[in-house]
């Protein structure tokens, strides 16, 4: 009983650091976003609005894509917050409260849910490389042609 709990305990950790991995690549990029439309104010960049436009329309879509992983709270929350969306984070996180709670053998329902927690995790995965490989490039492209050496963090 034990090797098997260790077993699937194992697979749940896999999927939280897949899902992690995705949702930090996320993070990662709007802190940079923030950071640069920040140096903006700052040095008080004279651009026109395609810059700044550029930047709060990638932020928003970026927030879209974090959004289909982790549904977020909602920004004027007020007592307790709670949504029945299912989302590849609630799946994961259904599945986590199996594997901390169970003491005997696995059934083969548990077995499906951790199945179906690692198809929602994979298909989202691939969904953040194919948008960080096609639209953040295209997006990185279209900055570079405004040629400033501060936009070389985005990177």
């Amino acid at each position: 009983v034990d090797e098997q709990l260790y077993q699937y305990q194992k697979a749940v950790d896999v999927q939280v650091g897949t899902l992690a991995t995705a949702l930090n690549r996320i993070t990662q990029k709007v802190d940079a976003l923030d950071e640069l439309e920040k140096q903006m104010g700052t040095f008080k960049i004279e651009t026109d609005a395609f810059l700044l436009q550029e930047i709060l329309d990638m932020r928003g879509r970026l927030m879209d894509l974090k959004a289909k992983g982790r549904t977020p709270r909602p920004n004027r929350q007020l007592g307790a917050w709670r949504t029945t969306e299912v989302t590849p984070y609630s799946k994961v996180w259904d599945v986590q409260l199996v594997a901390m709670s169970r003491v005997r053998l696995i059934s083969q329902q548990e077995k499906d849910l951790l199945e179906r927690a690692s198809e929602m995790v994979d298909a989202y995965a691939q969904e953040v490389d194919r948008f960080f490989e096609n639209d953040w490039l295209a997006f990185i492209q279209r900055l570079e042609k405004v040629d400033m050496d501060w936009l070389k963090g985005l990177k």
